[in-house]
């Protein structure tokens, strides 16, 4: 940093400065979760992003694609996927029905940006000219939640929450036939939430032929991220 100020962590790392800007809550959107639904963001494309979503009700999580529209930001939903198979077989049709559930779900939009909403109060501005952070904005307080591995969560966390749509969990095994290839079978485990619950939403299952060695032991991530509501619903 070549002026201005620094603001950093308990760890010593830089958190804010007029030429880095944090995390903030940029918009609290509600809208309807169903399969082919396509929601657009505030937030330009350049921008980094990052969105947390709880349900009104306990459903089967969905899928999040993310997409542009017209420069922005846009996330397209699909339904769940229960199994994928190589690209090179047959897809049985009953393995690629999605989930027609729906539910009203909150999407938590942050980014690396900072919007002034009144004429007073702190406002920080980079060597550009651009405003880097303002006492209007709300900045993402990260939480994660360590699951080790868990294949089935049905967790009370005390308090509402919103997670980041993410598996939260990856677990794999060796399925040897005697084929010419050994077969192998990953289980990915997705993560959802609803009010104070967080819960195995969704369980995809993919199959496939090679050489790894020590698959069994090819485990990766333990768990899930997620922000407490009330901070951004006030």
């Amino acid at each position: 940093m070549s002026f201005g100020f620094a603001i950093r962590n308990p760890s010593g790392r830089l958190w804010m400065s007029p030429e880095v800007s944090p995390m903030n809550l940029i918009e609290r959107l509600t809208i309807t979760a169903a399969h082919g639904a396509t929601f657009t963001t505030s937030i330009p494309k350049d921008i980094p992003i990052m969105i947390f979503v709880s349900y009104a009700k306990k459903v089967n999580t969905y899928m999040f694609e993310q997409t542009e529209v017209s420069g922005f930001h846009a996330y397209k939903i699909s339904g769940g996927v229960f199994i994928f198979y190589p690209a090179t077989s047959e897809i049985p049709e009953e393995y690629t029905m999605g989930n027609h559930q729906t539910s009203l779900m909150t999407v938590y939009v942050f980014a690396a940006m900072a919007k002034k909403t009144t004429r007073y109060g702190l406002a920080i501005y980079n060597a550009s000219g651009r405003l880097v952070y303002s006492a209007q904005m709300r900045p993402l307080q990260l939480c994660h939640y360590q699951t080790n591995h868990t294949k089935t969560i049905d967790i009370d966390m005390k308090e509402s929450i919103a997670v980041a749509p993410m598996h939260y969990s990856m677990t794999g095994e060796e399925n040897n036939e005697g084929d010419l290839f050994d077969w192998y079978t990953t289980y990915n485990y997705w993560v959802g939430a609803y009010k104070n619950s967080v819960y195995n939403a969704l369980t995809i299952k993919y199959e496939f032929a090679g050489i790894i060695n020590d698959f069994n032991k090819s485990n990766a991530l333990s768990g899930f991220f997620y922000i407490k509501t009330a901070i951004y619903d006030k």
